[in-house]
């Protein structure tokens, strides 16, 4: 059984069609919000991203949709199977069809961004992992309606499609307040990017604003081990020392 196992929770993935992976890792450890009661993960595939948001805010409750039928009941057993249970549920619909009895405080998704044409031949991969399963304009749009007012929308997205993905969210309301550029080695160039929105009528200090200055988190140094950087962001949920 393949199983990632995490401090304080462990995730089952063998059914689902992404496993955990840096880009989660990632945006799991760098989202943070100040109203945090009602939680949203978009495409939650084995759910790792809602467990680490229940292990970071304890007074959560935390909504996972997931449109794959294996990789939903996989997150649910995942859920089932961690200290928050009693706060972790799964609906297994598509995000952009689904009704919601509800706004959120905070959404969050490592969405399929893969662009091109080529799409990988097991469908359920493709369907993860490319943006037609998905698509931005669309996600946004949704988005921004399920908000609460001084709601935060936080997403990884690969580093040369940021432009579009801050201009698409100024369409819907929504303006960037936050940025993390992600290299995955000292030296290299940007692969993702992590941003972080909120309603465009809410008022920040640019001074404030994150998004101001070049925040930069780096995976590996030249020697291809991981940088303190990552150590230190990570260290509440890696179960192994990192090397």
């Amino acid at each position: 059984m393949s199983v990632f196992r995490f401090k304080e929770f462990s995730v089952k993935q063998e059914s689902s069609a992404m496993k955990v992976g840096t880009d989660a890792m990632l945006l799991g450890t760098v989202v943070n919000t100040y109203h945090d009661k009602r939680i949203l993960d978009i495409g939650t595939g084995t759910g790792v991203i809602a467990l680490m948001m229940a292990q970071r805010y304890s007074k959560s409750e935390i909504s996972a949709i997931e449109v794959d039928e294996a990789s939903a009941f996989e997150a649910m057993e995942n859920f089932q199977n961690s200290p928050w249970s009693d706060r972790l549920s799964v609906i297994h619909a598509d995000f952009l069809e689904h009704s919601f009895d509800q706004k959120f405080d905070l959404i969050v998704s490592n969405p399929p961004y893969f662009q091109t044409r080529l799409e990988n031949n097991d469908p359920r991969k493709s369907q993860a992992r490319h943006e037609s399963a998905l698509p931005m304009k669309a996600m946004l749009k949704k988005v921004s309606q399920m908000l609460t007012k001084f709601g935060y929308f936080w997403v990884i997205v690969p580093f040369e499609v940021r432009g579009i993905w801050t201009e698409t969210a100024e369409e819907f309301g929504l303006q960037c307040v936050e940025r993390r550029d992600i290299f995955g080695k000292r030296g290299g160039s940007a692969k993702r990017i992590i941003l972080g929105f909120a309603s465009s009528e809410l008022e920040f200090d640019p001074q404030d604003l994150l998004y101001t200055s070049l925040n930069q988190i780096c995976i590996r140094n030249e020697e291809g081990k991981y940088t303190r950087q990552y150590v230190e962001l990570t260290e509440a949920f890696h179960f192994n020392k990192l090397n």
